[in-house]
């Protein structure tokens, strides 16, 4: 059979060329032959390559091929709510219609700085051509494409964005004006730096006040068009963690407990009908509500309680890893990146526990001190001191040159410590002290053993 091949009809004529793709026959008809024959030719270079495609895939819209995607992408309810969100508003009414082997590296630069003339701002546009160009990756991997148009596209500069940390003042005017049935979760945010659906789907059974321990084990979800629901799938790896808990955070709880109990499904934090809190909600019921009456700027968000958290550990001269730990970060250098900045530098010296507390200017909250520092704000016990459960860091020891460690001796006193009682909860009345093993939150059931006197 001649290829290409003459073909008469109604219409006039036409040549016709065939050619094989992964095992599959492939046809094509042109007006010409001059036409036709360049076409084979282009084709059998493309087959030759590994590049050969089916007519059929070479005419699929993006629109069509986008949906396909979807159905094997295999993330978060959140993350798929966002990548579609993105898709309908703005990549396919721009390039929806177009056959995605007409896609040139000329479209994707246009649809970007179309973007850019609709005001959207640089995240945005930056968030939109990363799901374009998971899409265009896709259909090479699925030989739709022979290469991604999405190749060095100059997209606008993100410009640095200054944290929002709350001052000492702000902290301290944000739960005075906040209701009292709301105050316990935002000491739980500032002082132990979780994110929103973190500590909005915390649970009895994942608090220890005894021991001081917050374990973070599930998240509330706020799906669109759904009901909010606990998961135990978190952000990352890391974000199973347990935070040690301050002492004005342990009474708050405790006073939150006995007053208004727990929630559905055990949620510590619940709203005001006894369940779990949609994000959205609970930002336009509660925290706006607390800022407004703090008199504090209402474009303060949720997460600038997390970052108030972070610098009062940077302020105490806690070591990077350790707050990696404490906020749940898959790696050392998203810490960095973030918090980088308000790390001291070689050239100043770093701030020891006394020279912060002789610098700063404190104010007071129940039993606890939340100290401004030169590099943030810092959540302390009464006195000043910052406690182990919430800095992190330990007191100095003087060198043995001797034995080559730290410290005189090998055994340690601890400290005394006065005996604080908790309100009662559940009926209980609950009485914590240092040496104290016994907790209605304990999650373990672990014996206390008394301690063996060392003898010579």
């Amino acid at each position: 059979m001649p290829n290409p091949r003459k073909l008469s009809h109604s219409r006039g004529t036409s040549w016709e060329i065939t050619y094989r793709v992964d095992g599959q026959m492939a046809r094509r008809r042109f007006p010409t032959r001059a036409q036709a024959v360049d076409e084979l030719a282009k084709a059998r270079v493309d087959i030759a390559r590994g590049q050969g495609l089916l007519p059929v895939d070479a005419k699929i819209s993006v629109a069509n091929y986008t949906e396909q995607w979807l159905t094997t992408l295999q993330v978060r309810p959140s993350t798929r709510a966002n990548y579609l969100s993105y898709l309908r508003n703005h990549i396919l009414p721009a390039l929806g219609r177009r056959p995605m082997s007409s896609l040139r590296r000329s479209h994707i630069a246009a649809f970007v700085a179309g973007l850019v003339d609709k005001g959207l701002a640089a995240s945005t546009v930056k968030h939109c051509y990363n799901v374009l160009s998971m899409v265009m990756r896709s259909a090479c991997y699925d030989q739709v494409l022979h290469t991604s148009p999405c190749f060095k596209i100059k997209l606008p500069e993100i410009p640095g964005r200054t944290l929002p940390v709350l001052s000492p003042e702000q902290v301290h005017a944000l739960l005075s004006a906040a209701r009292d049935c709301d105050r316990a979760v935002l000491a739980t945010a500032v002082g132990t730096g979780p994110r929103q659906g973190e500590v909005l789907g915390l649970r009895l059974v994942h608090l220890n006040l005894l021991k001081r321990q917050l374990a973070v084990e599930e998240q509330a979800l706020s799906p669109s068009g759904g009901q909010p629901f606990l998961t135990s799938d978190l952000k990352t790896p890391a974000s199973r963690r347990v935070l040690p808990l301050p002492q004005f955070v342990v009474l708050e709880l405790a006073r939150h407990l006995e007053t208004y109990g727990v929630g559905g499904q055990g949620v510590v934090f619940a709203n005001r009908r006894g369940g779990i809190w949609r994000r959205g909600s609970f930002n336009d019921s509660v925290w706006k509500p607390a800022l407004r009456r703090a008199g504090l700027d209402e474009r303060f968000g949720f997460h600038a309680l997390r970052h108030t958290y972070a610098s009062g550990l940077i302020a105490e001269n806690v070591h990077p890893r350790v707050i990696q730990a404490r906020l749940g970060h898959k790696s050392i250098v998203e810490t960095m990146d973030t918090y980088g900045h308000l790390f001291p530098t070689g050239a100043t010296r770093p701030p020891t526990r006394s020279t912060a507390s002789s610098a700063r200017s404190a104010l007071r909250t129940g039993n606890a001190v939340i100290s401004a520092t030169p590099h943030g704000s810092a959540l302390t016990d009464e006195g000043g001191a910052v406690p182990r459960a919430c800095s992190g860091t330990y007191p100095s020891r003087p060198w043995n040159a001797r034995s080559g460690r730290s410290g005189t001796s090998r055994r340690r006193t601890p400290p005394a410590r006065d005996k604080a009682t908790l309100p009662a909860s559940c009926g209980e009345s609950l009485t914590r002290s240092t040496n104290s093993e016994t907790s209605m939150f304990r999650t373990s059931s672990s014996t206390p053993r008394s301690p063996t006197r060392r003898t010579t």
